[in-house]
């Protein structure tokens, strides 16, 4: 089943050869004989097209010159025009990847990204002219207009990447320690030593480094007393300790007042009855006379 809309679309596909393709457009797939599930559309996509299968042409003239490749999509006017048997592209944006022929697996965004490239294979060009003159293969290239210096740039092959600008990172950067240094070691170049104390080492164009450890900084200033911990529990009785000297006598106190009339005591007993012999030998009496009146 095909679907062709627009004079000459699908001219050389009358048979039905090119199964399940759709072109919309003048001259869309109007040389397509047995490439199948195609879709090319606008004026002149995918003109030479013959057995090239799977592609997406959306735009005038893209993939105009595509005869053999397969599963590319071209997206914008005139993206992988001279694309001829390069396959898996990804060209979005006028002129992306404009001057391609037969290189393969890159992805080209940006108005003219990848312009130049012809046979490079394994780029991914992003932004406004990103690698507008590169030529090679495994580069990316990350800006929003042209230049050699790319705000990111790297090599897929070399397992590179480069950051033309200031990199911050909010939290923690993680560099993986090794236990020996890279090898071909540019300037600048640095790691973490796992053989010697995880120490950060950084080449200096002649030998590697270790970078200075810092100062110790200044004493803080002491805190505040922390607030009064519960009392704890009682400790056991102590053993009685030894007696004391005794102590010095005190002053005499005061006499105290004077008490009161004590009760009359109870009557003693009769005493026993004496005998005479004990009396004392009578005296000698004295006689007074008193004159009469």
């Amino acid at each position: 089943m095909q679907y062709y809309v627009g004079r000459d679309a699908g001219g050389s596909s009358p048979s039905g050869t090119g199964e399940y393709g759709t072109f919309l457009g003048a001259n869309a797939g109007k040389s397509v004989t047995s490439g199948h599930r195609n879709v090319f559309v606008g004026m002149d996509s995918g003109v030479y097209n013959t057995t090239g299968y799977g592609n997406t042409f959306l735009g005038q003239a893209s993939g105009i010159k595509n005869t053999t490749g397969f599963h590319n999509i071209f997206i914008g006017r005139e993206a992988g025009e001279r694309n001829t048997v390069g396959y898996r592209n990804v060209f979005v944006g006028h002129d992306a990847g404009a001057s391609n022929i037969d290189g393969s697996s890159n992805i080209m965004i940006g108005d003219r990204a990848g312009y130049s490239n012809i046979t490079g294979n394994g780029n991914v060009f992003l932004g406004t002219q990103a690698g507008l003159q590169e030529t090679g293969s495994n580069k990316l290239y990350i800006d929003n207009s042209f230049t050699d210096n790319p705000l990111i740039y790297g090599e897929f092959d070399n397992d590179l990447l480069k950051v033309n600008g200031t990199l911050e990172v909010d939290d923690v950067m993680r560099l993986v320690p090794r236990a020996s240094a890279p090898s071909s070691p540019s300037a600048g170049n640095m790691y973490v030593d796992s053989s010697d104390g995880y120490r950060f080492k950084v080449y200096d164009g002649t030998a590697w480094q270790a970078a200075a450890e810092g100062q110790t900084g200044a004493t803080g200033a002491d805190g505040a007393d922390g607030a009064t911990g519960p009392a704890g529990p009682t400790g056991p009785k102590g053993d009685t300790g030894d007696a004391g000297p005794t102590g010095a006598t005190g002053t005499a106190g005061t006499a105290g007042a004077k008490g009161d009339k004590g009760d009359t005591g109870a009557t003693g007993p009769a005493g026993a009855n004496g005998g005479l012999k004990d009396l004392p030998a009578p005296q000698a009496q004295l006689a007074i006379s008193v004159p009469q009146a």
